[in-house]
């Protein structure tokens, strides 16, 4: 899985979209975060939520 520097707004920023989409259509919120996820890039949900939490590289 590669490694995609994702911030905490950037994360909340997708939760958002995800419930605006289920206001607007219905739908799973965990289905429509993957959706946002996919649009974004990400593989799924879980790998955004990966790449938040992982500590970013040194840069030396």
């Amino acid at each position: 899985m590669r490694y995609i520097p994702t911030s905490d707004d950037t994360v909340e920023q997708f939760r958002k979209q995800a419930k605006q989409l289920q206001r607007k259509h219905g739908g799973k919120h965990t289905e429509l975060l993957d959706k946002v996820a996919k649009q974004a890039n990400y593989d799924h949900w879980h790998h955004v939520v990966q790449c938040n939490g992982r500590e970013r590289p040194l840069l030396v």
